[in-house]
């Protein structure tokens, strides 16, 4: 997982 773009989105979509 070296991909910062994918990682804030799954951040706010497990945040939900």
């Amino acid at each position: 997982m070296v991909d910062q773009s994918n990682s804030a989105v799954q951040s706010v979509f497990f945040h939900v």
